[in-house]
């Protein structure tokens, strides 16, 4: 069980998202601990939109209000939401659209302490995955949720930029969470000094695809020790139909988008030298154990 004191930062980025409210509520409803909470949203919305005046009323709830015209995309969200982290021993990185089983906190902290107890680093161990997809307007129990591991999904220019679910062998009879290769920028749970990492902006030039990739790569090379959960916290809308993704609003995002897949590409290919930021050797590791190239081309 985790200390009363453990204080989580829960950090969500949203952008025009009516599944924000839910979320926050099943956040807040489904934790066994909500007091230890402290959550920062960073809303970028249209005008006339509002949030709920029973969810702006929920405890050590931070809402930071921005015009979604003025937003740079997800990664930049996320930049401004690590930098209000203030001293809380764990961090978790979610989206906007999630639903929760109850006891997730407890849950999540158990199984970072077990996987802790993995590696020689129990402070550099992090919790990652996809959750199980629910449908907005659908009741949870038509949705079975499952423990998942993330596997190479598709590429672009011979970059793998995207990766997916698939569900854990004998999940419900394992005791502890399984080693990972890559993290999930939907549920990511760990130390909160995991926002004070300055080579994490390495992300601020990647517009979206390939993030969880460079991610993953980076945190190998920094010596954290990836895990994925064994016991599932909630699910994930993968629908978009009640959200704008950033680039239905940027008028250049296309541009964004290609460099952002150059500088991933450059930062895989010239992996342990002074021009990237990531390690040869966790190039070496997430290839072996994942059994696929993240980069099969050097150019477009």
């Amino acid at each position: 069980m985790s200390d009363e004191n453990d204080k989580i930062y829960v950090q969500i980025p949203s952008f025009l998202d009516t599944e924000l409210c839910p979320t926050i509520r099943s956040l807040y409803a489904m934790a066994t601990k909500p007091h230890r909470l402290r959550v920062a949203v960073l809303w970028q919305h249209d005008d006339g939109e509002t949030i709920d005046n029973d969810v702006l009323s929920l405890p050590n709830l931070d809402v930071v209000a921005v015009d979604a015209r003025l937003s740079e995309g997800p990664n930049w969200a996320r930049r401004q939401l690590r930098a209000r982290w203030t001293d809380e021993q764990f961090t978790l990185l979610l989206d906007s659209h999630h639903r929760f089983l109850p006891g997730w906190d407890e849950q999540l902290v158990a199984m970072h302490r077990s996987a802790g107890l993995q590696t020689e680093r129990p402070e550099k161990a992090v919790l990652t995955s996809y959750l199980s997809p629910y449908r907005p307007g659908v009741p949870l129990w038509n949705f079975t949720p499952r423990a998942l591991r993330l596997i190479p999904h598709e590429r672009e220019d011979g970059i793998l930029t995207r990766l997916a679910g698939w569900p854990i062998p004998f999940a419900s009879s394992l005791i502890c969470p399984v080693p990972a290769e890559f993290v999930s920028l939907h549920l990511l749970f760990g130390a909160g000094t995991l926002n004070a990492i300055e080579e994490l902006s390495v992300l601020d030039d990647i517009y979206f695809f390939g993030d969880e990739v460079l991610l993953s790569l980076l945190l190998i090379s920094l010596g954290f020790d990836l895990f994925h959960p064994h016991i599932p916290i909630g699910w994930h809308a993968y629908d978009r139909t009640q959200r704008q993704p950033h680039w239905t609003r940027s008028s250049n995002w296309s541009d964004q988008h290609r460099a952002s897949l150059n500088l991933v590409r450059s930062y895989i290919l010239d992996a342990g030298s002074d021009r990237s930021a990531i390690s040869r050797s966790a190039v070496e590791f997430v290839e072996r154990n994942s059994m696929t190239h993240l980069v099969t081309t050097r150019a477009p």
